[in-house]
């Protein structure tokens, strides 16, 4: 596992801290830049971007985008407490998604794309809209949602 930014600079001193609260030690780790990495050699890329560019890196990894906001802030307003939560806050959002990325990357293959796209049959589109609307109790973002009351039972 490989860990780089964009504007690689020194290892904040809460990230440190807020490991350290989980017992793993990454004093000794230095900020990278993504120049320093072979994208050949990645097999998975996790941009974790949110209000800034994300660095793209070329090659065939799989990729992975997972927005969460910077909790280092160089705001003096921002009391010592506060940005120990942030850091917190971050840390714990990143390991929630890598052991539910775990989890995905252990299940076994599925059929084939081809074989899955083919016994999907949807006669109508507006229909099935409608149905999924009504099992997942959401509308899809951009349109308008209908008159009836897709949460009704």
């Amino acid at each position: 596992m490989l860990s780089a930014g964009s504007e690689p600079s020194v290892v904040n001193p809460y990230a440190i801290e807020a490991m350290a609260e989980l017992g793993i030690d990454i004093g000794h780790h230095r900020s990278k830049s993504v120049d320093e990495i072979n994208p050949a050699s990645l097999d998975m890329v996790i941009t974790l971007c949110a209000e800034e560019v994300c660095p793209l890196l070329p090659g065939r990894g799989r990729r992975l985008h997972w927005g969460i906001a910077d909790p280092a802030s160089k705001d003096p307003s921002i009391a010592p407490d506060d940005m120990r939560q942030r850091f917190r806050t971050a840390r714990d959002q990143i390991r929630g998604r890598i052991d539910v990325l775990k989890e995905l990357l252990g299940l076994p293959d599925g059929p084939s794309a081809q074989e899955f796209h083919a016994s999907v049959r949807v006669a109508s589109l507006p229909e099935s809209v409608r149905f999924y609307a009504w099992l997942l109790k959401s509308w899809p973002q951009g349109v308008d949602a209908p008159l009836c009351n897709l949460h009704s039972s």
